[in-house]
């Protein structure tokens, strides 16, 4: 006797449902199109279908995820919506949960950094009140950039010229494609792997691109890594004009790497300058310190006969002391500097700069250096970099894999 399976309505709309809800593809997503049949209830629910000329699918946009946007619905206006498809088992619907809606005008790219901007604000992550301030001294900045190109020179240029004493550590990383952001995040976090060489600041920095060569830094693991990691962090991504969620986590935005690079490191000119101003006001103190000891003396020499008139004795007082302090404070000077002359021949020899201007090359891929021919295949795109400047070539292979 064969045997059907008969289900009852109830039965069947509630596997249709968790069918829907458990398949990715139609969870977290978003969709553009155009709204029709807008209705705002009582309930402060919203409801609505978005067609386009083929097809049209009903919403619901609930009370407590539409508050942000219930002036921006407007009927027969292009939208675009993120959420995720369930079925309405009363009726049998298919419906889509709004969670977020942004003009259509604007763009997926744009419309997903608003929606994400607006929940990681919620969580507060970019909080003013959690900003830290900058070292005024770091020891030893790290990092994370790419290890090859214009960046990272631009601020190891910048950091030797201004304050040769600071130490960089550079934390290499890819900062454009699929990977990008995992390896961005996994070098932030390597902060707290340097074991007796403490790190003072982290410098996330990239340079001009696209809103997709960007992107990177507007994931959200980016943006978490940022958040957590232990000590301040400069943002650098991109020019001026260009904006991500790294940069609103971070305790501090830089227009551009150099910038980032001036923000890290005082200027020593300047800090040479003030300490002479502290020099002139420590001496004009003392002076004024000894003119009221030498009221006394005077008030006291016309009672008393004194072998040596009494202004003899006080400039005699004042210009040992300020010949002692003076001393003291030049040789500690003269230390301190050449402890940054020091610092910079070790930074000048350890510069990949001073080894390609011995002769030596350096071949790169996508902001990646080739460390060994294996990584390369037939028609690959490379830059080799010399001191002076860069040519761009292209890999080509014969038979033999070996024979490049």
């Amino acid at each position: 006797m064969v045997e059907i399976d008969v289900f009852s309505v109830s039965d069947i709309t509630e596997r249709l449902k968790q069918s829907i809800e458990v398949n990715s593809e139609f969870s977290d997503i978003w969709l553009e199109g155009e709204i029709s049949g807008l209705t705002k209830a009582r309930s402060g629910h919203i409801y609505l279908t978005v067609k386009d000329s083929d097809s049209s699918i009903k919403c619901v946009f609930f009370k407590n995820d539409n508050f942000l946007f219930r002036d921006r619905i407007v009927d027969n206006s292009r939208v675009l919506i993120y959420g995720s498809f369930t079925l309405y088992r009363a009726r049998g619907d298919l419906q889509f949960i709004i969670s977020h809606l942004e003009s259509g005008d604007k763009g997926p790219l744009w419309a997903e950094f608003e929606r994400r901007r607006e929940r990681l604000t919620a969580e507060g992550l970019f909080d003013l009140s959690r900003k830290r301030p900058l070292p005024k001294f770091p020891k030893r900045i790290l990092v994370v950039t790419s290890p090859t190109g214009a960046v990272i020179e631009d601020i190891r240029n910048i950091v030797s010229r201004r304050w040769p004493l600071t130490e960089l550590i550079v934390e290499p990383t890819i900062v454009q494609g699929i990977d990008a952001a995992q390896s961005i995040s996994s070098a932030i976090k390597n902060v707290s792997n340097y074991d007796g060489e403490q790190i003072d600041l982290v410098i996330v920095a990239r340079g001009g691109g696209s809103v997709e060569d960007l992107w990177a830094f507007n994931e959200e693991v980016v943006v978490r890594s940022i958040y957590t990691c232990p000590v301040p962090v400069i943002s650098a991504i991109g020019h001026e004009t260009d904006f991500t969620l790294a940069d609103l986590v971070a305790d501090q935005r830089a227009p551009t790497p150099s910038g980032a690079a001036e923000l890290a490191v005082p200027d020593r000119q300047e800090v040479l300058q003030q300490v002479e101003l502290l020099l002139v006001r420590h001496n004009m103190s003392i002076r004024n310190l000894f003119s009221s000891l030498f009221d006394r003396v005077l008030h006291f020499s016309s009672r008393v006969q004194l072998k040596r008139p009494a202004s003899e004795l006080l400039e005699a007082g004042v210009q040992a002391v300020t010949d002692r302090m003076s001393h003291a404070i030049r040789f500690k000077l003269v230390e301190q500097s050449r402890l940054i002359f020091h610092s910079e021949g070790k930074l000048d020899s350890l510069s990949p700069s001073a080894t390609l201007s011995r002769g030596y090359a350096l071949v790169s891929k996508e902001d990646a250096a080739i460390r060994s021919y294996k990584g390369l295949v037939d028609a690959d795109r490379v830059l080799i970099h010399w001191h002076d400047g860069f040519l761009k070539a292209r890999i080509e292979m014969n038979g033999d894999s070996n024979d490049r």
